[in-house]
């Protein structure tokens, strides 16, 4: 399908989760640690054009069904967000800073 050529094709799966305009989202990652029991299993994604993390909780079918915006007041594009083994979440900016989210 050539960019441009329109949102729908026959045999294509439509998206669960359309942001218009686009928040042009970086990197994905579900959060299954337990310092953060609140986000246990939802998706998180950076936001470049917007400059917040995405947080989106889904129900057991994989739909949206909440959704929340952290750090807009940073002011960074937030490029890459992962998760350690003992539930810290680190994420990276375009400037190269890297900042791990605490429960604190």
């Amino acid at each position: 399908m050539a960019v441009g050529e329109g949102t729908h094709k026959k045999g294509m799966m439509q998206p669960q989760k359309v942001y218009t305009p686009s928040i042009a989202p970086s990197s994905l990652m579900i959060y299954q640690g337990s310092l953060f029991p609140q986000w246990k299993g939802k998706l998180f994604a950076g936001a470049l054009v917007l400059k917040h993390i995405n947080i989106v909780g889904v129900n057991r079918e994989g739909d949206p069904v909440s959704e929340e915006r952290i750090l807009e007041g940073l002011g960074k594009r937030i490029r890459a967000i992962i998760q350690d083994r003992e539930g810290y979440v680190y994420f990276s900016t375009d400037s190269g800073e890297i900042f791990r989210l605490s429960p604190e």
